[in-house]
């Protein structure tokens, strides 16, 4: 994690977290709700606010309002990569001796394939040896970016929401369950709540 990064209190992020090497993980139901559930604790119990969220095979974006003024962003991250990366090993190390998981139809439509957890285990082990650790899931370098604007949120938001679309695996943006686009289309709740806000210019 970077050591430099801002702390400045009750402000307004835009993040993205990375699987090491971008691996295919976030296409099965039980690792797209360890993503889930994390979200769910930072909101009921950290007071984060979600502006936007979408989850991707191998990468996350999201823009959160942190209001406790006792909780900064790089707090966030080392907790949320700490405790998402050991439920995804300790899932992987508990499926060893069974055949890989399925991805979803909806990613298996595009193309996108589930490893076995052998192969992952092996990639994610080597990448912690790399990193003095046993094992390394998330990429260190975030890099949040702070929104300041109504503009520069429009356009992360846009960026977010276009990402499956990029990717081929909808056509339409909104058609995407795991992401806030249709919140922002039709007001539909998704997978967890949206608490949208205005930025002063």
């Amino acid at each position: 994690m970077k050591k430099n990064w801002a702390r400045e209190k009750q402000q307004v992020y835009f993040i993205t977290n990375t699987i090491v090497g971008w691996k295919t993980i976030f296409v099965t139901t039980r690792s797209i709700n360890i993503i889930v559930e994390s979200w769910r604790f930072f909101i009921e119990r950290r007071g984060a606010q979600f502006l936007a969220y979408i989850i991707m095979p191998s990468h996350l974006h999201y823009i959160v309002h942190l209001v406790n003024a006792d909780y900064g962003i790089s707090d966030m991250q080392r907790d949320f990569k700490r405790h998402t990366a050991r439920q995804m090993i300790e899932g992987l190390e508990a499926s060893l001796e069974k055949p890989p998981s399925p991805a979803l139809p909806l990613f298996e439509a595009a193309g996108f394939r589930r490893e076995s957890a052998k192969e992952l285990l092996a990639h994610f082990r080597e990448a912690g040896r790399i990193a003095n650790q046993t094992y390394r899931i998330w990429l260190p370098d975030d890099q949040p970016e702070m929104v300041f604007t109504q503009k520069f949120f429009e356009q992360k938001l846009l960026y977010l929401h276009a990402n499956p679309v990029e990717a081929k695996i909808a056509t339409v943006m909104e058609d995407y369950p795991y992401s806030s686009a249709a919140f922002y289309s039709t007001g539909k709740e998704g997978l967890i709540p949206i608490s949208p806000m205005r930025f002063l210019e």
